[in-house]
């Protein structure tokens, strides 16, 4: 493996080049601008007047590597400035070429834009997170471990309720989807897919912004008996305690190019399925109108049963087929929140098995 290290000095006008391997020199009379993979440290004074007029390789100190390189950029320019690149900057390159090859050489002209060599950036281009992406992911975390083993949300009690409500807010706050999102396709490409329903409870604090759109008629009574851990699908209670624990949440796959939501739960009578209609509010942004059309039971007795019927007779005595709204008020590559039309709060994952998110 060979050891390379990269002296820099800014705005020098000699350039010498040496590789102790091979015993090849080159000069090159330019003043290089920034190289793009070398990282900055400043010299003192004594330290930059020490170097100036130094165009030689290291004495024999570095006698003990025979494979050593060294890129240094002298002269008499007295700005602050000197760059240096460690041997683990170019591990996948240096063992890619060998001690014939003059790495140094072709490092030294990418540097230079007087020449036709591009040499690649050898370091990926990693940009740290910034505070915001750091604290959304702070509080995904931290929501994670507020609602787990809480049987979707059964079996937590007030102190846990309020914790989740606490982070569910910031989070609301903080990072609101664009109002777009239901509107531009592109915006909307991050709701389709599955989601899997980790938590559910009712907020008694939240107030609707509007209750009514249209001729809808959608009530915003909260669903308050037993709402922890239930689900109201067009008037259908529904336990959703992820199966008494069992690890079976409900799953939500959004068809957002169709404007349809497919909703599943595992239930200890079988498989219950709802499909449903949306369409974005034209009054709220990040609402979506829901329609139960269709939905089915299928008995573990091999059994199917029909709950057309069920969500026909509602729309026919209301005189609207639009039942209930919901409002995307987080969503990430990993989770989402929203509320419903009487108050629910739900929190789904992208990854069916929290555990895995811990």
């Amino acid at each position: 493996m060979l050891a390379c290290r990269l002296y820099w000095r800014l705005a020098c006008r000699n350039l010498e080049i040496s590789a102790r391997a091979d015993q090849v020199s080159a000069d090159v009379l330019s003043t290089p601008p920034a190289c793009p993979f070398l990282f900055p440290r400043v010299e003192s004074r004594d330290e930059r007047e020490s170097r100036v007029g130094e165009t030689h390789h290291q004495d024999d100190d570095d006698d003990e590597d025979d494979d050593a390189l060294s890129i240094r950029f002298v002269g008499e320019s007295t700005r602050r400035g000197a760059f240096i690149a460690e041997p683990t900057a170019f591990p996948a390159l240096m063992t890619m070429i060998g001690r014939e090859h003059i790495l140094v050489v072709v490092a030294a002209l990418s540097c230079h834009g007087g020449f036709a060599f591009n040499l690649p950036n050898l370091l990926p281009n990693f940009k740290p997170p910034t505070n915001g992406a750091s604290l959304q992911n702070d509080l995904e975390r931290g929501l994670l471990r507020a609602i787990d083993g809480t049987q979707n949300g059964k079996t937590a009690d007030q102190r846990t309720q309020e914790g989740v409500l606490s982070i569910v807010k910031e989070m609301e706050k903080s990072f609101a989807p664009k109002e777009t999102l239901l509107t531009n396709p592109k915006d909307a490409e991050i709701l389709d897919g599955d989601w899997w329903l980790q938590f559910t409870m009712n907020d008694d604090a939240y107030s609707v912004v509007d209750g009514s759109e249209g001729d809808s008629k959608i009530t915003t009574k909260q669903f308050k008996e037993d709402a922890q851990g239930s689900i109201s699908a067009g008037g259908i209670k529904v336990d959703n305690n992820n199966n008494g624990g069992e690890g079976n949440p409900a799953r939500q796959s959004f068809d957002v190019a169709n404007g349809r939501v497919v909703n599943e739960i595992e239930t200890g009578i079988g498989l219950v399925t709802v499909g449903i209609a949306f369409r974005p509010s034209r009054s709220v942004p990040r609402r979506a109108l829901a329609s139960f059309d269709t939905g089915t039971i299928a008995t573990k007795f091999g059994l199917t049963i029909s709950l057309d019927w069920i969500f026909d007779l509602r729309a026919k005595i209301k005189g609207s087929k639009e039942s209930g709204w919901l409002e995307t008020t987080y969503v990430s590559p990993y989770m989402r929140l929203g509320r419903g039309n009487k108050g629910s709060v739900f929190i789904l994952t992208r990854e069916k098995d929290l555990s895995k998110l811990r």
